[in-house]
């Protein structure tokens, strides 16, 4: 689905008739990288911040520990000190991948 997403794809260059293909890079615009960013990130917090209740309280039953966004991601927490677990963990995590 993502390659037949991104596939034909061609550029024009000011008022030119002559249309050039572009077959590296990612388009002006589009919405894959940014989506493909969410669901890569969301994956990794899950594993770096399972069973680790460091973030603010959400509700009753459930604190946000991370905020994400495009290309972007805020790390919630009450105190320095468990901010600074969470990058830990984040960093241990991302060096054994």
């Amino acid at each position: 689905m993502i390659k037949c997403f991104d596939n034909n794809f061609s550029c024009k260059v000011g008022n030119s008739q002559n249309s050039f293909p572009v077959l590296s890079g990612v388009r002006q615009g589009c919405v894959m990288p940014a989506l493909l960013f969410s669901i890569a990130i969301d994956w990794v917090m899950r594993q770096t911040t399972e069973d680790q209740n460091r973030g603010i309280r959400w509700n009753l039953f459930t604190n946000l520990e991370d905020l994400d966004f495009a290309n972007d991601l805020a790390l919630l927490s009450h105190t320095h000190h468990h901010i600074q677990e969470k990058t830990g963990r984040l960093n241990t995590y991302m060096q054994s991948k």
